[in-house]
Parts: structure tokens; sequence; C-alpha cells
């Protein structure tokens, strides 16, 4: 999933033009949404940096990733390395 400060509309039009298939949430505060989960945001408070999430089975933080910029975000094949390096790990 994934979260945005950006307007319902806006949103909407980012899932389509990158024809995303899982769930976006909207509208989110900047400030609060970082102080909950402690990511970066714009001095000016209208954005925040990429944060990702890789959960567990059982829905518990596995991994997480703070950026600044555009530097050292986490793509979905970053995702998936970690991800078969756990399995590989755990099948030994």
């Amino acid at each position: 999933m994934a979260m945005s400060v950006d307007s319902l509309e806006k949103a909407t039009e980012t899932v389509k033009s990158l024809k995303l298939t899982f769930p976006v949430g909207y509208g989110l505060d900047v400030k609060a949404i970082s102080a909950q989960i402690g990511a970066f945001y714009d001095a000016n408070g209208l954005y925040l940096h990429a944060t990702s999430f890789l959960l567990k089975p059982d829905g518990k933080v596995f991994n997480a990733v703070y950026s600044s910029l555009a530097l050292g975000r986490f793509g979905p094949g970053d995702a998936a390395s970690l991800v078969e390096i756990v399995r590989s790990r755990e099948a030994k």
C-alpha cells in the first residue's frame, strides 16, 4: 500500500497514470504522519520524503528505510531481493 499527502484528485491521477493495483491513502497531514512514523518531510511541510516498510506476514515491521531527497529509496526490486535473501536463510 502507499500513503500520500495528495488530494483525492491528485492521488487518483497518480494511481491511473502509474496503473497502480494496490491501495493508496490520500490527504494525510504531513507533520502528523512524520511524527507517527518518523518520516522526513519538506521544510515547508508540503510533502513527505519516501519512507518504506517491509512487513512480515504477521504485520510486524521487518525492515524500514527512511529517505531524504531522491537518494536511498527502497524500490520493489529491493524488497523482492530482501525477501529472497531472508527466505533462503530461513530454508537452511
